[in-house]
């Protein structure tokens, strides 16, 4: 079982993205409400794709590019995107939740940073295997995931990454997909791709430029792959309806509280936490919620994130989200359009420390894990 995208440019809880990685910064963060049901694929069937392009061929690339395949996400998927039935009611042209991570090539996003609107992506020619993750426990919708850890030996030149396999590949690389524009933020926004890595960014717009449940496009020329389309809404900066300090207790639930969307945005609202900074295998927890204001992470579930390990400086947030994904060559890419809050975390019983006056007294600073003893 695999754990979806969470993509975010603030780096902290998945990058997940990056979210879970752009990751975020998961937070990919980087990295999206949690469907136990897996009963909706993850990329789109329509393809949001401009099928009628005069340089596309059968493959799904353009003439210039590879000769890659499309291919959909496994049916195993973890699918912690209710965006889905989001789009499935609506039909085409909605959002479809974002891509498994291991057939995400990279995507777009639009994040409410400060009185701004960064808007950022890139897109790869493979999937990035140190983004890789697996499911260790879940329930509801909430979920405890970790990294998958590959080990190459001999270890990996610069341009290469360890594999699934064990062997190092070629470490992906950014390709270029013409001029991408968006609409639906007033003036169109157009970029073409900055050298190297075919980055795309564009700091121009202001968050008043931004109109809660406006239908956002974002689409491309076309270049390496075919021309595409994507789908995202405009949504309101998330804030805390209390003071978002979270002391977490073994076996005791966990409240987040935030102030819910309006209806028109299709949002949902990821909570992400981290209690173990340093272990060997840290596992993280991820939930995603309807944007209603509340959501209730179980005691279960926090007990086993307990017995999974404690050390350093915990970390925990909220991201309010909308998000898409279109197949590309063989792989999958997205976009989202985020607003992303950080909270404060406790862990009850544990003192995290850089050095031996942060900690009471009668302990020490061990700096190995940043925890006092």
């Amino acid at each position: 079982m695999t754990i979806l995208a969470f993509t975010s440019s603030r780096r902290s809880p998945l990058s997940c993205a990056s979210f879970l990685g752009s990751s975020v910064g998961l937070l990919a963060f980087l990295l999206t409400a949690c469907d136990p049901s897996d009963n909706n694929d993850n990329t789109n069937d329509s393809d949001h794709s401009d099928s009628s392009s005069s340089n596309s061929s059968d493959d799904g690339t353009s003439s210039e590019g590879s000769d890659d395949t499309d291919s959909s996400s496994s049916d195993d998927s973890f699918d912690t995107q209710q965006d889905d039935e989001v789009g499935d009611e609506a039909g085409d042209n909605e959002p479809d939740g974002s891509c498994d991570v291991e057939q995400r090539w990279g995507g777009f996003e639009v994040e409410l940073y400060d009185d701004i609107l960064l808007i950022s992506g890139t897109v790869n020619n493979a999937p990035l295997p140190s983004n890789f993750s697996e499911v260790v426990a879940q329930d509801n919708e909430c979920l405890l995931w970790k990294r998958k850890n590959f080990f190459c030996d001999p270890p990996c030149g610069p341009s290469e990454i360890c594999g699934p396999a064990g062997e190092c590949i070629p470490y992906p690389v950014g390709q270029s997909l013409g001029t991408v524009s968006v609409d639906g933020l007033g003036e169109t926004v157009s970029m073409d791709p900055i050298e190297p890595g075919a980055r795309y960014s564009d700091t121009s717009k202001s968050i008043d430029d931004m109109v809660p449940g406006q239908r956002i496009h974002l689409h491309s020329s076309g270049g390496t792959y075919d021309p595409i389309n994507l789908y995202g809404y405009g949504i309101e900066k998330i804030e805390f309806a209390d003071d978002g300090d979270w002391v977490v207790f073994k076996d005791k639930p966990i409240t987040a509280n935030w102030i819910p969307a309006k209806d028109n945005t299709k949002s949902h609202v990821i909570f992400h936490m981290n209690i173990d900074q340093h272990g060997a295998t840290p596992v993280s927890l991820l939930c995603t919620f309807p944007d209603t204001g509340s959501g209730v992470v179980s005691g279960e579930l926090i007990s086993t994130m307990f017995s999974s390990g404690i050390s350093g400086f915990p970390n925990g947030g909220l991201t309010r989200r909308t998000a898409d994904n279109t197949n590309i060559g063989s792989g999958c890419a997205d976009f989202s359009v985020v607003s992303n809050i950080d909270g404060k975390v406790h862990v009850d019983g544990f003192t995290p420390c850089k050095e031996d006056s942060d900690c009471p007294p009668g302990q020490t600073c061990n700096k190995l894990v940043e925890l006092c003893e």
